[in-house]
């Protein structure tokens, strides 16, 4: 039997899929300290897995996992869920994986050792902006707009 997909109210779902288990307990005690709900995945295919059953309002994506590249499962994950903020936390400082990290879908990149309170900053700033997104989209879904080809384009600006 496969368990019915969860909503929370309330506190933000953050998954974090690192396969390191004290980097992995690291994170999660620093997200549960800030209030989050913190899930993890140990391998691509149990965050794979995770997400069919919940859509977390924010993913920390380690690059490399036993089973897969974290660049690998971006695509996926993306496609899932969109408007969803994925952050890479990783030990990869490689400046092709960061940019081409960054042109596929994510929202940001952090290496490590990271600073605690500088990835809990990158962390709410991330949530911020998916839930001004979503704020958008509801308004506009309301309001009944239906923009074409000029959508995204700011007025005055070239």
């Amino acid at each position: 039997m496969v368990p019915e997909k969860q909503v929370h109210f309330g506190r933000k779902v953050i998954l974090v899929v690192e396969d390191s288990m004290l980097i992995r307990r690291m994170v999660r005690d620093l997200l549960l300290e800030s209030d989050f709900d913190v899930q993890v995945a140990c391998t691509g295919a149990q965050a794979l897995r995770f997400m069919e059953l919940q859509e977390p309002d924010l993913v920390l994506l380690d690059l490399q996992l036993p089973d897969a590249h974290g660049l690998e499962l971006l695509p996926a994950m993306k496609a899932k869920h969109p408007n969803m903020p994925v952050i890479l936390l990783t030990g990869n400082r490689d400046l092709n994986d960061k940019v081409r990290g960054l042109r596929m879908g994510a929202s940001d990149y952090v290496t490590k050792p990271y600073v605690p309170e500088e990835l809990l900053a990158r962390v709410d700033v991330h949530l911020r902006l998916a839930d001004r997104y979503r704020q958008v989209e509801e308004a506009n879904v309301a309001a009944n707009w239906n923009c074409g080809p000029m959508d995204g384009i700011a007025f005055g600006y070239a």
